[in-house]
């Protein structure tokens, strides 16, 4: 089965600023953040040898959780002066490595996550028309599905956790306990471990006991135990509402005062999985041809000079496919890249993932030689088809 990676851009960018100690490139530019993504991307690609990869970023447009909740995330202190300013850096080198990154208005790096993951684990194709109405048909197609790693020190992205997905973050152990403080692979039953729940009630459980990092409020006096308790005994939010009179009165009191918040909390902690990614196709073309002057091309899609490399608008028509996510870095253009900024450690290491990837492509179409029977796949099986 084949593999995904999917990279939370921002959550990755903001632990590896915050994990080293102010570092340089070959310029004397803070570079502490680009060295620090690089590492947990190259060891990410070294440890689950993807045949895809895509990544999302946040943007700095308000989002429709803003629009929702006026004091979500307002918390938050306003980042470093010396972080962002790092960030056209880590596009670039996702663009030696040839990996496509989606960013959109609107909304977090999750929800395009979320979308990714909706779309190729469920072997679902998507009808967007120019009016912005949208169709989930099924195709029950086995040959769609694959296993997917989401890279990402989020939490919010457990929510995602299935048979087939699973999340690579930080422990949910402290490193001073003995511990890995990164790198750690959850799925189901970590999260069962961990919060006594199933992934696809960590909505809401979020919304009983509120997020504190997001600003998100709970129920009064409902902490992560009871919120457990409930979950386990009434599977659902809404379910547990309808039979909240069966819970003793200290509890039931609790629940019918924050009915309303739980509700409305669950709008916040809930990714969309349903975003219009057409306006956020990436840039396909392995060269990065596509018109650089604000333009439109044959396909219909508009470049502009002011967005990234990676990424590209898209007016009416689009197609969009797994093998556009396909990973076949050049790994010449990567050397250069981080030659270019200096970065000895890493150029070190790029021989040897470069090495597993190699190994892994080359056992798979040995693989494949085995079976003598024609390929009845085409190419609008895996499709997503943006109208």
């Amino acid at each position: 089965m084949n593999r995904l990676l999917l990279i939370d851009g921002n959550s990755l960018l903001h632990r590896a600023y915050h994990a080293l100690p102010p570092l340089t490139d070959k310029k004397g530019e803070m570079a502490n953040a680009v060295f620090g993504f690089s590492n947990m991307l190259i060891k990410a690609i070294g440890e689950v040898k993807p045949d895809h990869i895509g990544c999302a970023f946040d943007t700095g447009a308000p989002t429709f959780r803003h629009i929702e909740f006026a004091e979500y995330k307002a918390q938050r202190v306003a980042p470093p002066p010396d972080l962002y300013p790092q960030l056209p850096k880590v596009k670039k080198i996702l663009d030696a490595f040839g990996i496509k990154y989606f960013e959109k208005e609107g909304y977090e790096a999750d929800d395009l996550i979320a979308t990714l993951v909706s779309r190729f684990v469920n072997g679902s194709s998507l009808i967007v028309n120019r009016e912005n109405k949208k169709k989930k048909i099924p195709t029950n197609d086995k040959r769609l599905t694959m296993n997917i790693v989401i890279l990402s020190g989020d939490r919010d992205v457990l929510q995602l956790v299935n048979g087939n997905v699973k999340v690579q973050m930080p422990s949910f152990t402290k490193v001073t306990e003995g511990k890995p403080g990164w790198g750690v692979l959850v799925g189901a039953k970590e999260v069962r471990g961990k919060y006594g729940i199933e992934p696809c009630q960590m909505v809401d459980y979020k919304s009983l006991i509120g997020d504190p990092s997001d600003n998100v409020p709970g129920i009064l006096g409902i902490g992560p135990k009871t919120a457990a308790q409930l979950l386990q005994k009434y599977q659902t939010l809404e379910n547990l509402f309808k039979h909240v009179k069966e819970n003793p009165l200290h509890i039931r009191e609790k629940l019918e005062a924050g009915h309303d918040i739980a509700l409305a909390a669950k709008k916040l902690v809930e990714l969309d999985s349903n975003v219009d990614l057409t306006t956020c196709l990436p840039v396909f073309d392995s060269d990065h041809s596509a018109s650089r002057s604000g333009s439109e091309d044959p396909s219909g899609s508009r470049t502009t000079s002011s967005w990234p490399r990676g990424v590209v608008q898209t007016r009416g028509a689009g197609r969009f496919t797994i093998n556009d996510l396909r990973f076949r870095p050049d790994w010449g253009k990567v050397r250069m890249e981080y030659e270019g900024l200096g970065f000895k450690s890493i150029v070190a290491k790029l021989s040897q993932v470069h090495s597993s990837q190699l190994t892994v492509h080359s056992n798979k179409k040995q693989k494949k030689s085995v079976n003598c029977q024609p390929s009845t796949v085409n190419q609008s099986d895996d499709q997503l088809k943006l109208v």
